[in-house]
């Protein structure tokens, strides 16, 4: 695996607060008039149920104007960090978090942020000796938030809930549509026949088609082959994207394809990731098993 890229912290990170902002307890949603990004722990059910992976997830509320930057590739923020504590045989599975936005930034920097609201999560497995105990979980959530000016923050969130016994259909919660919310922008493997989202390689470029979409876009992981010209090179209308590599010595590109279509229809996302040829006139090959990057 290719080592992350050096992050280039511009002036506007430079002038960050001194410390970071105070820890908030996650219980209130939405955000304060002072806080740029509250954060709080839910769950999509009002009970877990023992025997079985639970959808809790982190909420972010961040004010107007306001970004965070997520597990990409970015040329001057740092990502987003949750460190779940949970009761012991407690654990939670690796997910795909929602797709980011691009940001562009005055000097040629590009940036992939999440704004607005988004949940986080964090697919939590219960063990069967919980049944009929109340848990507390709890999350340390870190991160940088910036508008015409950056800080760092980080809060402890936490929820209590009842355990019901295993086969327990618990009834949803009032939060139970922010997960909905979430699951349409998760990126999804791409299948390996009949996909609307094809990936090639033509003339030593990485060749996206989706026929029939109005648009497209590619946000790299961190780890990704280095792509030549991101910025302009990375977001294309219509339905062809080519991606062309700047690193010779580059062994794969990873990270996640979003297709907007024509008529109304809602966006997909897809998690690529493909080997690179060797140069020149790199091949098609196959892509890789896919990993999660994100949620450790």
């Amino acid at each position: 695996m290719l080592a992350a890229p050096k992050l280039q912290i511009v002036p506007l990170v430079l002038g960050l607060l001194a410390g970071a902002a105070p820890a908030q307890d996650g219980a209130a949603h939405g955000p304060a008039a002072s806080a740029p990004l509250r954060a709080s722990l839910v769950a999509e059910a009002r009970e877990l149920v023992a025997g079985r992976t639970n959808s809790l997830g982190v909420l972010l509320e961040l004010a107007d104007g306001w970004h965070t930057y997520a597990p990409f590739l970015n040329d001057s923020g740092l990502p987003l960090r949750l460190q779940p504590e949970l009761p012991e045989g407690f654990a939670v599975r690796p997910a795909e978090w929602p797709a980011p936005q691009r940001l562009q930034s005055e000097g040629d920097l590009l940036d992939h942020v999440y704004a607005g609201r988004v949940l986080l999560p964090l697919p939590v497995e219960v063990p069967a000796g919980a049944a009929g105990t109340t848990v507390t979980l709890r999350v340390h959530v870190g991160w940088m938030v910036c508008r015409s000016a950056c800080q760092l923050g980080e809060a402890d969130v936490s929820l209590e809930l009842p355990v019901a016994a295993a086969g327990a259909s618990p009834q949803p919660s009032a939060d139970a549509p922010l997960f909905a919310e979430a699951r349409a922008r998760t990126p999804q493997p791409l299948p390996a026949q009949g996909a609307p989202l094809s990936a090639a390689w033509e003339s030593g470029a990485l060749v996206l088609r989706a026929p029939g979409a109005t648009w497209l876009a590619f946000y790299p992981d961190a780890d990704t082959a280095a792509i030549a010209d991101l910025i302009r090179s990375g977001a294309s209308d219509g339905s062809r994207l080519a991606l062309a590599l700047s690193d010779d010595a580059a062994t794969r590109v990873r990270g996640v394809a979003e297709v907007r279509w024509a008529g109304g229809r809602a966006p997909s996302f897809y998690r690529l990731e493909v080997s690179v040829p060797s140069a020149p006139g790199r091949a098609a090959r196959a892509p890789l098993p896919q990993e999660n990057p994100h949620v450790r």
